[in-house]
């Protein structure tokens, strides 16, 4: 029996030398990733929005080439602005308007496993009425959002 308490206590003790090693480890992938990072998610137009737009749906494309970190916004033609009717935007990741749920928490879990692993951590949603923020942060009965992961 003592034997065997004796292995238990080792095991024990490489058990939480790994943890730590582990968490250490995540937190400098985290870090290397940056502290701060910024994600775009694209909600999907309503029926008004298409309606509104026409043929001209268009106003939000996202370059094949940026690697899923780019997205142009178009902008209608006006005799007021000056300069380019596109306007390119670069973030650590945009999420496009056919991203699930399950998308959009696999882009933060790592920070929710920094977050259980005793790190400080912040998540919020900004944008104007209507966007999404409430929809991404909690969700609805069967797509669950961040909060409830």
């Amino acid at each position: 029996i003592m034997e065997k308490e004796a292995r238990i206590t080792a095991l024990r003790s490489l058990y939480e030398q790994e943890h730590l090693r582990r968490k250490t480890n995540h937190n400098r992938l985290i870090e290397l990733m940056g502290n701060i990072r910024v994600l775009c998610r694209v909600r999907p137009s309503n029926a008004r929005e298409e309606e509104m737009a026409g043929s001209d749906s268009q106003v939000v494309s996202f370059p094949d080439d940026s690697g899923g970190e780019k997205l142009v916004v178009s902008q209608p033609p006006s005799p007021e602005r000056r300069g380019e009717a596109d306007l390119p935007f670069e973030f650590d990741a945009v999420l496009q308007p056919r991203a699930s749920q399950e998308d959009v928490f696999s882009e933060v879990k790592p920070l929710v496993t920094s977050c259980m692993d005793g790190f400080s951590v912040t998540i919020f949603a900004y944008g104007q009425t209507g966007s999404g923020k409430t929809y991404t942060m909690e969700g609805i009965t069967g797509k669950p959002g961040i909060c409830y992961r």
